[in-house]
């Protein structure tokens, strides 16, 4: 046993051994433990904070995207009541310009009837005055036969020159 107590190595070991009793005995475990605990404590703490926050900022990520989903909502049903308007506005205006070339079509079919009413009205009344004209000139003339053929023949030269 002599040759246990001659080696260096074995009286640090004995030094350590007295050591650690003199701790344990003053106790310093209980300081060490109680370190220990309240470092795990913290610990606890700590992921019970981080685990609300990531409750929190899960709730808040929901709330955005209902947001975005109500946004998109929004979007679609603004894009179709624009598309409903723009269709109602094309068809207001195709609406509008058939009335109106519906009017512009009587305006012109009366105008045009007028135009006639108008011509058949000159055509009657440079016949009767051609007509009264060889009239005139069948009763001043002595031949009638000679005079009622030249009349005919100067009324209708006369109606062609009008109405070319």
């Amino acid at each position: 046993m002599d040759y246990f107590f001659a080696e260096p190595k074995n009286w640090i070991l004995i030094g350590l051994a007295l050591f650690f009793a003199v701790v344990f005995y003053a106790g310093a475990h209980t300081i060490i433990f109680k370190s220990l605990d309240d470092r795990a404590a913290a610990i606890r703490d700590e992921l019970g904070r981080a685990a609300a926050l990531r409750h929190e900022a899960e709730e808040l990520l929901r709330q955005y995207a209902a947001r975005k989903n109500a946004a998109e909502a929004d979007a679609a049903r603004i894009v179709a009541q624009a598309q409903a308007d723009a269709d109602s506005i094309r068809r207001e205006a195709e609406r509008e310009l058939a009335a109106d070339l519906q009017r512009r079509e009587r305006q012109m079919e009366e105008r045009i009837a007028r135009a006639e009413r108008l011509a058949a009205d000159e055509v009657r009344s440079v016949a009767a005055d051609a007509a009264i004209a060889a009239a005139e000139k069948l009763l001043r003339g002595a031949d009638a036969a000679e005079a009622h053929r030249r009349l005919v023949r100067q009324g209708a030269a006369e109606i062609a020159e009008r109405f070319t």
